[in-house]
């Protein structure tokens, strides 16, 4: 299996500054997760900037593996880059725009990623295209605009 790229983009009621803002407080990859994708934080990111890490255990029914992520670029207001230094994926990098838009802003997350054991692990590629999208197009927007509008801490 080649790299994939899966590209979302969502409508937010704040600007960019603020949704960008949002992003850096502590907790929100946690804010981000789908409810039924089990993470547990294990060494928390201290902000966004270059070289920052998140440390987190992704579960899968009986099994778990250690997920290692570094943020590599960070401008502030405008965009984040983190990427997998060891985990579930082959590779992972996920770039995190904030743009203007009429109304407030657009969340942008591009991921390019490529499934373990390629092409070998076409079914386990299938469960992480479902969680990537999920995760781009169902919690996290939800999560993000819920508390962007005051519904959540």
């Amino acid at each position: 299996m080649a790299v994939q790229r899966s590209l979302f983009r969502s409508a937010m009621p704040a600007d960019a500054a603020a949704l960008h803002d949002w992003h850096a407080r502590p907790g929100a990859f946690l804010r981000l997760s789908p409810p039924w994708q089990r993470v547990t934080l294990e060494e928390a990111p201290r902000g966004l900037s270059a070289g920052t890490r998140a440390i987190l255990r992704v579960h899968l029914g009986p099994f778990s593996r250690r997920w290692v992520a570094e943020h590599v670029e960070h401008v502030p207001g405008e965009r984040f880059r983190d990427v997998q230094r060891s985990g579930p994926f082959r590779s992972f990098d996920h770039t995190h725009r904030f743009l203007p838009a009429p109304g407030g802003s657009l969340l942008e997350d591009q991921i390019d990623w490529e499934a373990p054991m390629a092409p070998f692990s076409a079914p386990a590629g299938s469960v992480l295209r479902f969680t990537a999208r999920s995760r781009g197009t169902i919690a996290s927007p939800r999560s993000t605009c819920a508390a962007i509008s005051g519904v959540v801490p």
